[in-house]
Order: C-alpha cells, then structure tokens, then sequence
C-alpha cells in the first residue's frame, strides 16, 4: 500500500510539471526541429541546439531551417530567443543532479540543421538546457504597414524562447 501511495504521488508531482526531466537526460532538438513541433515542446524542458546570436539588445539560437513556421501572411525567422529566467514568473529549471551533456546526441542534432555545422570568425554553436516557451495560439499584429510577430526576445519576433538557468549552456567544440 505504501508503495502504491508513492507511486500516485510521483505521478501527481509529474502531472503538475510536465517539462520536468528525471535523471540526466533530456530531448535534444535543434532550432528547426523545435519550430517544426512548436505546440507540442511549449512548457517541455529540453535541450535546444543553435547557432548562438547576440547582439547588445539581446541573444537567440538560431538555424539554417527547410522549412519555416509561418503564422497567416508572417514568417517567423528560425530563431529561439533565450533567457536566464531573470525576469520570467517561473525559475528556469535546474541541471538534474549528475547531469551529462549528452554530446553525441547534441552533435547529431547539429549536423540535423540544413548545411550542419557551419561556422564562421567568431561564431559559436550552443546547446541549451532549458523550459521552452511559446505563444499558443502564436501572435501576429500590423505593425509598419505589415504583419509583425510577438513573440520573444528584442523586437519580439522570435516565437518562442528558452529559459535556463547560468550552468545550462553547452559550447559545441569545433570536430564535435
């Protein structure tokens, strides 16, 4: 019986945080993969792949995509804004004790962007673990005379954005 009562307990604690991650794993999605399926990563805690972007207006991962997610008439860039969870209602999730960047499956999620890994003078490629965030259903508005998005991150054009916590980033090495 006690069993059984931990075990509902554990299954009530999961339902109310969905995202959360047990153990030392998480998904691993690249950029594209994450704007493919966008719905359906809201709220998940995973591990997004990009190449990194920042500007002194803010930072994204970003990708070469196939295909783009389009809202009505606007496209979004293949961009994930992030965050450190400074100003976000909920803390950004924590590593999980013991936790491993799963290297390998983060350098496939790389190599899954169209063109790969292509680097250039003074570029880098992240993994980030964190709760992705989007707009459900994703937000357009006139903006200028045009369709504008509101979305995340400085012009509020990405549609969507990770928040991680300090220790959550992942260079991805050169021959990675």
């Amino acid at each position: 019986m006690r069993v059984l009562r931990l075990f509902v307990a554990a299954c009530l604690v999961c339902s109310r945080n969905p995202g959360s991650v047990s153990g030392a794993t998480a998904r691993v999605l690249n950029v594209c993969d994450v704007l493919r399926d966008i719905r359906a990563v809201n709220g998940k805690t995973l591990i997004v792949v990009g190449r990194s972007i920042s500007t002194n207006e803010g930072s994204w991962l970003g990708a070469e995509c196939t295909d783009r997610l389009s809202t009505g008439s606007f496209t979004w860039p293949n961009v994930v804004a992030t965050s450190s969870g400074v100003n976000d209602s909920a803390p950004p999730p924590q590593l999980p004790k013991g936790f491993k960047w799963p290297e390998a499956a983060i350098s496939k999620s790389a190599a899954g962007v169209a063109g790969g890994v292509v680097r250039r003078a003074g570029q880098k490629w992240l993994a980030v673990y964190g709760r992705l965030e989007t707009h459900v259903p994703l937000q357009v508005a006139m903006c200028g005379g045009g369709p504008c998005g509101i979305g995340f991150g400085h012009g509020a054009e990405a549609p969507a954005q990770i928040v991680f916590a300090g220790d959550g980033v992942f260079e991805i090495r050169q021959g990675k």
